[in-house]
């Protein structure tokens, strides 16, 4: 597995007040098929070491039912797929992803500009060494619908 080291990426998110969803996360506005233009973990201890799926060969698509449902698949960059399907629920601006197939639910901030957005979560690991070691990550998702 490679690894690549960038500079932190600049993440924003547009807080407003009120009742109305101000940046478009409704079911309604995310029905849809959208596909990753990066799918990156940051290290949080190191924070110029980062690992992009995306750049080394794999994938991410992720289908959004008006209703409230997803389904997802993750390409590795091996080839291995991984298939992911569940619930999203939306307080913005946090889209909480909860799976099938079990385990915890997983939020994210959610920020959308139209046909893009650009999911974020602290809440997760990842083995930047390739040796086995999980580290505390950042994981960070551009998607294009």
């Amino acid at each position: 597995m490679k690894r690549r080291g960038v500079a932190i990426v600049p993440l924003i998110a547009i807080l407003t007040m009120g009742c109305e969803d101000p940046i478009g996360l409704d079911p309604s506005d995310l029905a849809g098929t959208w596909a990753a233009g990066s799918y990156s973990w940051l290290n949080k201890s190191d924070l110029i070491t980062s690992y992009d799926m995306i750049l080394d060969g794999g994938g991410f698509v992720v289908t959004f039912g008006s209703d409230g449902s997803y389904s997802a698949t993750r390409t590795a960059p091996d080839g291995t797929i991984e298939s992911l399907n569940g619930t999203y629920t939306v307080v913005a601006p946090l889209l909480t992803f909860s799976d099938f197939g079990g385990g915890q639910p997983e939020p994210f901030l959610a920020t959308r500009d139209e046909d893009r957005m650009t999911l974020v979560t602290g809440n997760v690991e990842f083995d930047f060494a390739g040796d086995g070691t999980l580290e505390p990550a950042q994981l960070s998702i551009f998607l294009q619908r």
